[in-house]
């Protein structure tokens, strides 16, 4: 392999995990702003709490998807797969780090492959931190009592 290829493949890898990092910013800013309104704006319920991080988790989910079928449509525009589908699955398995080696690309791909891994550990790590801090905000409004009631019965 040349030393053109390897610059080619570390550049695209870091254009895609550019990519991610804006997608998870934006998914971020978005489940943020939505939980701070709705800890702001007085009573709510538990239910209602529980919605919000299912739609964040969700979103997050979601997220993850986008960016291994940008990465998966990536290897089959360069060559390093001839099927979207066969794509799609190795680039799952690089992303979520679960390394499944039912599929690989062509020997010239592989450094490309190892930075998916790098990039879907990183949104892992960080789809993690958001919901452990979103689950804190809405226990720590749960123990103080302020914010999060139960439904009217009425």
């Amino acid at each position: 392999m040349n030393d053109l290829n390897i610059l080619n493949q570390i550049t695209m890898g870091v254009i895609l995990f550019a990519f991610g990092v804006l997608m998870q910013t934006l998914v971020t800013f978005l489940i943020h702003q939505r939980i701070s309104d709705q800890l702001a704006s007085g009573r709510h319920s538990i239910y209602h709490a529980a919605a919000r991080l299912f739609i964040s988790m969700s979103s997050l989910i979601v997220s993850a998807v986008i960016q291994s079928m940008v990465w998966a449509a990536l290897y089959v525009e360069i060559g390093a797969f001839k099927s979207f589908y066969h794509s799609l699955f190795f680039s799952f398995s690089c992303f979520s780090t679960l390394g499944f080696a039912n599929f690989l690309p062509d020997d010239p791909f592989k450094l490309l492959s190892a930075l998916e891994g790098i990039s879907g550990s990183l949104n892992m790590a960080w789809a993690g931190g958001i919901m452990y801090s979103l689950v804190n905000r809405f226990y720590d409004s749960l123990r103080v009592g302020s914010n999060l009631t139960e439904p009217d019965q009425s």
